[in-house]
């Protein structure tokens, strides 16, 4: 196997450069180079030193992420909301389908995008819209089957719900698979690994990634209820919707993201050299 940085030629199974001592399959400096200025400039100085928090600390640390980078993620939320605002008024039934299939494009490539943007803010960089979303594109279909596999399950949990025990599968099922993305962004795991990854994050702290799960969704539930009871007015309640999709979708994802971060900090002392390497990016010299 050859060398990404020096080009020496190793035995298939090393994981270790025997010339240079590189990572074996590490991208090479001058190409990390390129791949670092696709993001931002400097660093700032604030950035992020993974530690393990609690679930408080979690969810005043996903506010200050997100204020910090508002325009980012409104930007982010707002795209998988497109296909509703060219759906108000009546549709024809192809076009409607059209829109639907769009949207759920678009929401995995957002729940993608969400967590990259949130792991370069960790890092002191700068997101911005484009970048985490061409990212997100490169595991588009992956996204896309996961998704696909999530609702499929909590569907079908749902279902079990009115007819036998499926509340308890229902929420097993919503904790345990939750990090999928993050497993698939920044461990370019397929589906299946993936949800496996996700299961073996959330094995001995289900009730945390619960709280954490719960305490991310409660608002923009409580929010999208009120506004459907008090809308007299179908067209105005969609477009309260698609706003408040827009301000709500990447709360929950930065939440969830930073839930990954807390788990791999207290299960393999995660840091920012492991997360650098995951999504390619040179330190500062």
């Amino acid at each position: 196997m050859r060398c990404n940085n020096c080009a020496s030629d190793n035995s298939d199974d090393a994981l270790f450069c025997g010339n240079c001592g590189e990572a074996i399959g590490s991208p090479a400096a001058e190409e990390l180079g390129q791949r670092q200025a696709e993001f931002t400039g400097e660093r700032r100085s604030d950035g992020t030193t993974f530690e393990p928090s609690s679930l408080s600390k979690l969810l005043v640390e996903s506010a200050r992420v997100y204020g910090r980078n508002l325009p980012v993620f409104l930007g982010i939320g707002l795209i998988p909301q497109i296909p509703g605002l060219l759906g108000l008024g009546p549709l024809p039934l192809w076009w409607s389908i059209t829109l639907v299939l769009t949207s759920l494009v678009l929401t995995a490539l957002s729940f993608g995008a969400v967590t990259h943007a949130v792991a370069i803010d960790y890092l002191g960089l700068t997101p911005s819209v484009a970048s985490s979303y061409s990212r997100a594109w490169r595991r588009v279909v992956t996204l896309e089957a996961c998704l696909f596999i999530y609702t499929f399950l909590l569907a079908g949990s749902l279902l079990l719900s009115l007819v036998l025990v499926g509340i308890p599968i229902l929420l097993v099922l919503l904790v345990v698979l939750w990090l999928y993305p993050q497993a698939v962004m920044l461990e370019n795991l397929r589906p299946v690994e993936a949800f496996g990854r996700s299961i073996s994050l959330v094995r001995g702290s289900w009730l945390r990634v619960f709280g954490i799960v719960a305490a991310c969704w409660i608002l923009p539930s409580a929010l999208s209820l009120a506004v459907l009871y008090l809308s007299n007015d179908s067209v105005m309640g969609r477009i309260s919707l698609i706003t408040l999709g827009t301000l709500t979708g990447p709360w929950t994802m930065i939440g969830s993201t930073l839930m990954y971060f807390d788990l791999r900090v207290r299960k393999e002392a995660y840091g920012v050299e492991l997360l650098e390497a995951e999504l390619e990016i040179t330190s500062p010299s």
